[in-house]
């Protein structure tokens, strides 16, 4: 299984399996959640990682969102959303980037939200002196 970026970094917080939690999380940095939450999940500039045991009943707000996990309800990032085998997203997800592995479940609507679209670099084409007939038809004569 790959971990992304994210997930080598060292985790903040951990709630296992056996807990489970009604109202609202508010946290910094990265947590872990492997087990059964229902209401918000507030992480600001920080990431949430939804473990593959874990059933989320929430609205997620975080800077990224990383699922292995089941999660019912709005999510949004600042930066990005990850969805991972075995993960079960049902409902909507917003973020600048949204990468959804093969075997991930979906069920909602995408919306890339502040995705900004590299911009092309003009190139200097040359300017190529003409010749012959269509320089004559130009009145430029060489």
């Amino acid at each position: 299984m790959r971990k992304s970026k994210k997930e080598a970094e060292t985790v903040s917080t951990y709630l296992g399996p056996g807990v489970s939690v009604t109202g609202t999380i508010a946290f910094k940095d990265t947590i872990r959640l492997d087990g059964k939450v229902e209401g918000k999940i507030i992480g600001g500039n920080g990431t949430v990682i939804i473990g593959e045991r874990a059933v989320i009943h929430a609205e997620i707000s975080a800077a990224v969102v990383i699922i292995r996990g089941e999660v019912h309800g709005t999510i949004s990032a600042t930066d990005r959303i990850e969805a991972y085998p075995p993960g079960c997203i049902s409902g909507d997800v917003k973020a600048a980037v949204i990468t959804v592995e093969p075997g991930v479940v979906f069920n909602g609507k995408f919306e890339m939200v502040n995705h900004k679209v590299p911009q092309e670099t003009p190139i200097d084409i040359p300017k190529i002196p003409l010749t012959g007939n269509k320089a004559k038809r130009e009145g430029k004569v060489i």
